[in-house]
């Protein structure tokens, strides 16, 4: 279990199970009260093997209150950093999750599951997680749905009330998400061998546009290339891109100014509509691929620059990439070009390319200057006011 790293953790919950008294037992849990804050452990009921009820039992530890108690706002609200992590049986493609199917249901009821995704999202730090498999059990059946298996069944989470999802294909942040948006960024997370089913209904629902594409079969989302850079006085997330960030990344478009839009497409382009946006967020991360660095100071994610490489003609035996990049103008002159330009490099190293271009506009003096510092190996060729860098890469 991924917890046992941790340190000093504190569980606030309905239910101690055998998982609560493993991460206790990994030293996780801090082993009495710290600081008068009372005891690490507070739940409401007891489900598990008898190692939980001895565990329980008699211990400084745990602390057993009313489930009026447990799922209280304001208690939950009084803890810094609340994470609470809940399971579903399915979620739908609007972001609406059930907890159980038909006769289930009257054996379990919804508990505090909606309390706590609700207000663990407005306590200082706090998140909502939903966790669910991909599939049943059996691999037959998808757990994120177009619409629920049971039309009888209760909604749990509303879709007001979605924070985070998670299966072990990614988690996705839905958070003020348009139905469009989140029905995409669900399929993302959905086991692969659905997700072209998915896609399909939600065209017939109109939840996401006729022409909307995946990324392509096989085309596996590298995460090794995340990681975090120092800009300023503020870490930020650089990681690939995404089909879902076509929105943060027409937002970043239109931030920019007319000079720096010329500049990026070397023509004047006043508007960046879905089929465009769609081209820029959709790479198979084996020939074409892109970084995005990612600002996740709110509740809502925003991306504040974007560099691509894509292939060019080869010359013989070297294969040829394109660079280009954008750079929101509230974070410019910070360095985050020239950082971007020299992961691109790496990445493009890896991808197998020899050669990297850029067409760069005769006064982009950032973008020329940035090539420049990487000194050895790069040419410039001035042919009708725009120069052709070629950076040498193997």
């Amino acid at each position: 279990m991924f917890l046992k790293e941790k340190k000093d953790l504190r569980i606030h919950s309905e239910i101690v199970t055998d998982s609560v008294v493993d991460l206790a037992v990994s030293g996780a849990i801090p082993p009495s009260p710290a600081g008068g804050r009372g005891a690490p452990i507070t739940a409401s009921l007891c489900i598990g093997s008898e190692r939980v009820f001895r565990f329980v039992g008699g211990n400084s530890m745990v602390e057993m209150k009313s489930l009026s108690d447990i799922i209280s706002p304001a208690t939950i609200l009084s803890r810094e950093k609340f994470t609470a992590v809940n399971g579903a049986i399915e979620i739908d493609l609007t972001g609406q999750s059930c907890v159980g199917m038909g006769d289930q249901m009257g054996y379990f009821g919804a508990l505090g599951h909606a309390v706590f995704n609700r207000t663990a999202m407005f306590s200082p730090g706090g998140k909502g997680i939903i966790a669910l498999r991909s599939t049943s059990r059996d691999g037959r059946f998808s757990r994120i749905v177009p619409e629920f298996t049971d039309r009888k069944i209760g909604i749990v989470t509303t879709q007001s009330d979605v924070n985070y999802v998670v299966t072990e294909y990614g988690c996705v942040n839905l958070f003020g998400k348009s139905i469009r948006e989140r029905a995409l960024a669900l399929i993302t997370i959905a086991h692969p061998k659905f997700r072209q089913w998915l896609l399909d209904e939600a065209k017939r629902m109109n939840y996401v546009y006729e022409d909307q594409v995946l990324p392509p079969e096989g085309a596996d989302y590298p995460g090794s290339y995340e990681g975090l850079c120092r800009i300023g006085d503020k870490d930020l997330l650089v990681r690939p891109i995404k089909v879902t960030d076509e929105r943060a990344v027409q937002n970043l478009f239109y931030a920019m100014s007319r000079d720096d839009r010329f500049h990026r497409f070397l023509m004047h382009v006043s508007s960046l509509h879905h089929k465009q946006a769609q081209d820029l967020v959709t790479v198979d991360y084996t020939s074409s691929m892109a970084l995005v660095i990612q600002n996740g100071q709110g509740r809502q994610d925003e991306i504040v620059a974007v560099a691509h490489i894509a292939p060019e003609e080869s010359r013989g035996t070297k294969k040829v990439c394109e660079f280009a990049a954008m750079v929101d103008p509230s974070w410019q002159n910070q360095g985050i070009g020239s950082f971007l330009l020299s992961r691109m490099i790496a990445v493009g190293r890896d991808l197998g390319y020899s050669l990297m271009r850029a067409y760069v506009w005769e006064d982009n003096m950032q973008m020329l200057r940035a090539f420049e510092k990487l000194g050895c190996g790069m040419t410039q060729e001035l042919d009708c006011h725009v120069y052709r860098v070629s950076l040498a890469i193997e």
